[in-house]
């Protein structure tokens, strides 16, 4: 995810590198930090829990207009309350 840590650093050098980023989070408005990077033109953010049947499609469909795929990074974690 990129709402935090690693997944939220790895976004920003991304952006401030001028990399157009899809950042996939599970609820991405609940992320201060990400959501301040919305001032930036090459980020499409993406509300999706991976738990989901659809995602994958989901993500495609975000990214099948783009002209090319040069990097995929594949940040989840797993959260589970006690």
């Amino acid at each position: 995810g990129t709402s935090r840590g690693i997944g939220l650093a790895l976004t920003q050098e991304a952006l401030q590198r001028g990399h157009h980023v899809l950042a996939v989070a599970r609820t991405p408005q609940e992320s201060h930090e990400l959501m301040e990077l919305t001032r930036f033109e090459k980020l499409t953010l993406l509300s999706a829990d991976l738990y989901q049947e659809d995602v994958s499609q989901k993500i495609l469909n975000q990214i099948s207009s783009w002209p090319c795929l040069d990097l995929v990074i594949n940040n989840a974690g797993i959260y589970e309350e006690d």
